[in-house]
């Protein structure tokens, strides 16, 4: 080995740097193999090393010098040669991350240490000298460059969690966002993945940020046992009147007795913004929310989902006595979801919320229970109606639905097929109607065409939901979508076909050729059989909103899509 390094060294001095490469592969192996001191193993490779740079292999070079780092990660020698290598590779930067990490993790009286320091001083030097005017200007704090109007522009665009997440990267970034109260006037904990433990201390926090000034509170994970004190912070403490919109979610059981227990309670609300918008997902019953409304009568608009939790109702006195303390309710929007199978006094109570909610101008109640419609009609406010959600059912079973100024119509699981008589169904005047959701509509051939004749509702349609849709492949033609929909539907500006199967590139066609005017700009294609040729042409055609989420379409596109900034998150869905 020791004749092999020489002969290696002598052809090194000649130039001939091939044939060096040669006889140091041949000792380094040998070296190997009789096991000799890491130290000489690293001086062979650092040799080695050498005569690739000379013979500019420098990938090579860098490659013995990474393998001197292995071996003795605590000596200076390899530090120096990967930094030089990386140096000769234009890598300053990197070359002097290499130095430091060599001079944190050598010794002192190592006898290259004083070298490796005053080589990695030069490189700092040479780094600040070459590039101190861009890399002032590139890494210049925007928080104090940016005029304040800029800054609150760009950071009010940001999802509530990564506004959070910049309160962290400074101490300068913090003051200025805490003091731009207006970025907090929405609380948005929708995204936090795990349970908010402690929501009330969280939710005061940002109301000092906002100087409680909050206008939205958005909360769904809520450690269960901490959703008591929110509720009592909330509904008995009286700071439900720090917000316009509250979107809450509970999962105790255990918020049936505390709503129960508000019907005791006068909750005042004269001070502050009164909440206009409340929704609610939770284990209670939907008569637990006629309790809420009771006590907080200035709601506009209202929506409840019961989790399906069965158990104890609360009693018919206590709801008797929440709605009769109301003279009147400001309800203009109510949705109430209750997937409960047993029955308690829904006509009751639903008529009696009705009489006392004259201004309700959206109405969407979905109960497992058959009810009388017939009597919630005559209480209805007439001339006023513009949003429902209704069974075709319900539809067929009363006659006189105030639908003139109707402009949004949901029908959920409509079935149409070609022996339907239509005209068991009263002409309703839909005229107006400008939003049709079909979620889960199930026809054949010509029954859909049959429905836009019967109530003559297509042509100032706008939103046309059709998710879900089952057709018998209908609409898996150019013709099929031109003649059930195209001819009737002229205006389309939004159009949904979230998991129609049977919804594919010719369907597409239609789409575009019915579309003569150039109106549509939204399109929903997640979960369909379009391909990325379908998405492209509506592309071109003007649609500046695209759902393709569990699209089968190829990368290209998906780059594509992705530059002209159409493509939407997977939550992107068209709703009425």
């Amino acid at each position: 080995m020791e004749g092999l390094q020489i002969r290696a060294i002598a052809k090194y001095k000649a130039g001939q740097y091939g044939d060096s490469v040669k006889l140091f592969d041949k000792a380094i192996q040998a070296a190997a193999a009789s096991k000799v001191p890491v130290s000489k193993q690293v001086l062979l490779l650092d040799q080695r090393a050498a005569c690739h740079e000379k013979r500019q292999d420098l990938d090579s070079a860098l490659s013995d010098a990474k393998k001197m780092i292995k071996l003795a990660p605590n000596e200076c020698v390899g530090y120096l040669r990967t930094g030089k290598v990386l140096q000769l590779k234009e890598n300053d930067s990197f070359a002097y991350r290499v130095y430091s990490r060599g001079l944190k993790n050598s010794q002192m009286d190592d006898s290259l240490y004083g070298v490796l320091e005053r080589v990695r001083n030069k490189v700092k030097q040479k780094l600040e000298t070459n590039i101190d005017g861009v890399r002032r200007a590139s890494f210049r704090d925007p928080v104090g460059v940016l005029p304040y109007e800029m800054l609150h522009d760009i950071f009010s665009r940001l999802p509530f969690k990564t506004l959070v997440k910049c309160l962290r990267v400074s101490k300068h970034w913090y003051n200025h966002l805490t003091t731009d109260y207006a970025l907090w006037y929405c609380i948005d904990l929708r995204q936090s993945k795990k349970p908010v433990s402690q929501p009330k201390k969280i939710i005061q926090r940002y109301m000092e940020f906002s100087k409680k000034q909050q206008r939205e509170l958005y909360l769904h994970k809520v450690n269960v046992s901490n959703e008591e004190q929110l509720f009592q912070w909330l509904f008995v403490n009286g700071h439900l009147s720090h917000f316009e919109s509250l979107d809450l979610v509970f999962h105790s059981d255990k918020i049936k007795k505390w709503i129960e227990e508000l019907s005791h309670l006068k909750i005042s609300l004269s001070e502050g913004k009164n909440p206009k918008r409340l929704s609610i997902q939770s284990a209670a019953y939907y008569e637990h929310a006629l309790i809420l409304l009771s006590v907080l009568p200035s709601i506009e608009s209202f929506q409840w989902q019961d989790s399906g939790t069965y158990g104890d109702t609360p009693s018919l006195d206590n709801l008797e006595k929440a709605i009769s303390k109301v003279t009147e309710f400001n309800l203009a929007s109510l949705s109430i979801h209750s997937s409960r199978r047993s029955r308690l006094v829904e006509d009751d109570l639903m008529a009696n919320l009705l009489h006392k909610s004259p201004h309700i101008t959206q109405l969407d109640i979905s109960l497992n229970a058959s009810y009388n419609w017939t009597e919630w009609v005559s209480i209805l406010p007439q001339n006023k109606l513009t949003s429902l959600k209704i069974s075709l059912k319900d539809m067929i079973r009363v006659r006189s639905l105030p639908f003139e100024l109707l402009t949004c119509l949901k029908l959920d699981n409509l079935e149409l097929n070609d022996g339907l008589e239509l005209s068991m169904i009263p002409s309703y005047d839909l005229s107006n109607l400008t939003q049709l959701d079909l979620t889960g509509l199930k026809f054949f051939q010509h029954g859909l065409s049959k429905f836009f004749e019967h109530y003559q509702c297509g042509p100032n349609l706008t939103t046309l939901i059709l998710n879900y849709c089952r057709d018998g492949y209908a609409l898996s033609t150019i013709n099929g979508y031109t003649s059930l929909i195209g001819k009737y539907c002229p205006r389309l500006e939004r159009l949904s076909f979230l998991g129609s199967s049977s919804v594919c590139d010719k369907t597409i066609e239609g789409v575009i050729k019915s579309d003569n005017n150039k109106v549509l700009q939204e399109v929903d294609l997640s979960a369909t059989h379009a391909t990325g040729i379908s998405m492209i042409n509506l592309v071109k055609h003007g649609v500046s909103a695209l759902g393709i989420e569990g699209c089968d379409i190829s990368s290209d596109t998906y780059s594509w899509l992705k530059k002209q900034q159409v493509m939407k998150p997977s939550t992107f869905s068209i709703v009425l």
